[in-house]
């Protein structure tokens, strides 16, 4: 890839992150963000992660359907941008294997049906057969549909520095 092409997925990406940012601006527009939001709500968000990584294990590839929206915007440690169909095959062909999973250091920001949840990984993650125990930093966004809180944007980064 040209340095030229990179430099223009990149801001694409960037780009990307923006929309997504000011659209959540706009779904908010009569709420204001909590630091402190409804412990329901977070223990929602919680379980439908913790069920998207289940299905992940089990490569429960319904589950795995329900829990992401059609739109999912999914970058990962190698920022690579995947859609639904592209992170769901990954993980259905076995290119993506989730060998344990440990998430911690939680914080959440509630904008009414949408939802922006960080934190740290831990988990043991091969990728196209290479493991990579290294921890990283996540942000994901989830929107509740039909009931139901499902991811539709995700970007992992790897922590050079645990000290930080």
């Amino acid at each position: 890839m040209s340095e030229h092409t990179y430099m223009r997925k990149e801001l694409r990406i960037a780009a990307l992150l923006v929309i997504v940012a000011l659209g959540m601006m706009g779904v908010a527009s009569s709420q204001e963000a909590t630091h402190e939001p409804d412990a329901d709500i977070q223990k929602a968000i919680l379980a439908a992660d913790n069920e998207r990584y289940d299905a992940m294990q089990k490569k429960d590839m319904a589950a795995l359907d329900r829990l992401h929206g059609d739109g999912l915007v999914f970058i990962n440690t190698k920022g690579r941008m995947l859609n639904k169909a592209e992170y769901l095959e990954e993980i259905r062909s076995g290119a993506l294997k989730f060998l344990s999973v440990e998430t911690d250091d939680y914080t959440f920001c509630i904008y009414g049906d949408t939802a922006i949840m960080s934190g740290r990984a831990k988990s043991v993650v091969e990728y196209h057969g290479v493991v990579n125990k290294k921890p990283r930093r996540f942000t994901s966004v989830f929107i509740k549909m039909h009931g139901q809180w499902v991811l539709v944007a995700h970007q992992a980064t790897l922590i050079a520095d645990e000290s930080n």
